[in-house]
């Protein structure tokens, strides 16, 4: 009798696919173990490609305002070439605010239910058009209708940048991340005086603002392509990690105690955050930070065309310094904010020199024997753009639950959109050049700023009380380790939270590593969509 080798291949094909198969639901049983090599190699990579797109596409968003700023400021400039006459810039200036306040109920919905991969690049693509769109406006009626459309465009832009960073990164990874394409403000306030300042020596057929508009809607809609490329929707789908590393980088993620796997939108949750106190104050802070950021975005060149009688070109060459100090106290700020785990102190730290500078900004007189000082003020309030980042970490911390966190971090855009519309607003023409009453009333609020950030390190010391009764009643430790927090990546504690919780007892364990497994000992967290005030273990950071 003789054996068919072709018989024989195939039944050795078949039982190599089934002991394949078997190998495959073996490994997919198996716990994931992540290194703290795996995990410098993750976050490396995700740097080298999440952060950067990140990057690239927050500083063409900041681009489009700066240089609205400076064809203002410029002489001729949008004012003279458009006809604006009275409150007119101002309400060009708000307009994309109250676009951005509309549109966040939809942005909302979006973003739980739209692939970021999808949604993001779309967007840029409507809001370069919209940008060039100004490119052919002539008149304040144009000018109005095309910045309304941008405003609508960008509306979810922001709330996609904190969702992608917390998707990410772990919640001690988070602040540096924001504050590492928040500081893209500088950058495009460096660039943007630069190329206003170029096209200023040269002679068109068009006006210097349509020019200027142009160039860069063009240069937004040339990186859509880019974004789609590179832009995965999480770590789970990541096409530059291996098969195995993605698997190690949803893991190491567990301990951020928040949900990412879902797209289905809950009511339930909208309802939990209209009931939760810490929502107000994060909202009215959000509100207060962005009228400052937004004074100089829209009145900055002004201000400081307004110092000591420099001419409009000297002035636009003055913001470079202004620029660098926002890069540099955007990171230094985070860094600190990420270093002493310690977000409201170094939030407030910002104002203190804001204080300053508007009190010399209000008291002094704009003339020559000043300029100094002018300046030094002028120059101070950089450090309101280390305040954004914060923020915007502080919240994306303290909410989980999918819906709740898209729907906070919309409300975060629509009260800066607020702030925002706000600031312009302050600066009337009749109060040109000084602004006496705008910085009157900054000043005001600066100071209310401090209080309301006293009052959200109060409600989230007293949450974090309540978690503690909230653990001890569910039979588990009132004190947990966020390994969110920790620096580097607890090889022991990760291992540890797969152990029974019942045998935590008889094991070699630290009582700080026994804690930290009470903690992520979740079987089915990954299927689970737990808000921050559902999941006991939750720790809020102040």
């Amino acid at each position: 009798m003789t054996c068919n080798p072709v018989a024989l291949s195939k039944k050795d094909q078949t039982h190599d696919l089934a002991d394949e198969k078997v190998s495959t639901e073996l490994h997919e049983q198996a716990p994931v173990v992540v290194t703290e090599a795996d995990d410098k190699r993750i976050v490396r990579k995700t740097d080298a490609r999440i952060l950067i797109i990140l990057c690239l596409v927050y500083w063409l968003q900041v681009l489009d305002k700066t240089v609205l700023g400076y064809t203002a400021a410029i002489n001729p400039g949008v004012k003279q070439d458009a006809n604006l006459t009275g409150n007119q810039y101002s309400t060009i200036s708000s307009v994309a605010p109250y676009a951005q306040i509309g549109c966040q109920p939809l942005g909302v919905y979006l973003l739980v239910r739209m692939p970021v991969r999808i949604l993001l690049p779309l967007l840029m693509l409507l809001w370069g058009a919209a940008l060039m769109g100004m490119g052919g406006s002539t008149s304040f009626g144009s000018l109005v209708a095309t910045r309304f459309l941008l405003g609508c465009f960008e509306a979810s832009c922001l709330p996609a940048f904190s969702l992608i960073t917390t998707a990410w990164y772990r919640r001690v990874e988070q602040p540096f991340r924001v504050a590492t394409w928040y500081s893209m403000n500088g950058i495009a306030t460096i660039f943007g005086a630069l190329i206003v300042w170029a096209l200023s020596h040269g002679n068109y057929a068009l006006h210097l603002h349509q020019v200027t508009f142009l160039i860069t809607g063009g240069l937004t809609i040339a990186c859509v392509p880019i974004t789609w490329y590179f832009l995965d929707n999480g770590p789970a789908e990541a096409k530059f990690l291996s098969a195995d590393d993605r698997a190690k980088a949803v893991e190491r993620l567990r301990a951020n105690q928040n949900s990412t796997s879902t797209n289905k939108f809950s009511w339930a949750q909208i309802g939990e955050l209209a009931l939760d106190p810490k929502t107000y104050l994060f909202a009215t802070l959000a509100l207060l930070v962005n009228v400052f950021n937004y004074t100089y975005n829209t009145f900055g060149p002004i201000l400081l065309n307004g110092l000591a009688g420099l001419d409009s070109k000297t002035t636009l060459l003055l913001n470079l310094p202004f620029g660098a100090l926002q890069v540099l106290v955007i990171l230094l700020m985070s860094w600190c904010a990420a270093r002493f785990r310690q977000k409201g102190i170094f939030l407030a730290l910002n104002y203190v020199p804001c204080l300053i500078a508007f009190a010399l900004l209000y008291a002094l007189p704009r003339n020559r024997a000043n300029l100094g000082p002018l300046l030094f003020g002028f120059y101070l309030i950089s450090f309101a753009f280390g305040a954004n980042p914060l923020l915007i970490g502080w919240i994306g911390a303290n909410f989980a639950g999918s819906t709740k966190k898209a729907a906070i971090i919309s409300l975060f855009q629509a009260c800066s959109a607020a702030g925002n519309i706000i600031a312009p607003n302050l600066f009337k023409e009749s109060d040109a050049p000084q602004y006496r009453n705008a910085l009157q009333i900054i000043l005001i609020l600066t100071c209310v700023c401090l209080l309301n950030i006293a009052g959200l390190v109060a409600v989230l010391f007293y949450q974090n009380k309540r978690k503690m009764h909230q653990r001890v009643k569910n039979g588990k430790p009132a004190r947990i380790v966020d390994l969110s927090m920790s620096r580097k990546y607890n090889e022991d504690a990760a291992r540890a939270r797969r152990d029974d919780i019942e045998e935590l007892p008889n094991s070699t364990m630290t009582d700080d590593q026994q804690i930290s497994a009470v903690q992520n000992d979740t079987a089915t967290e990954k299927q689970e969509d737990l808000t921050d005030k559902q999941n006991d273990e939750f720790v809020y950071l102040y």
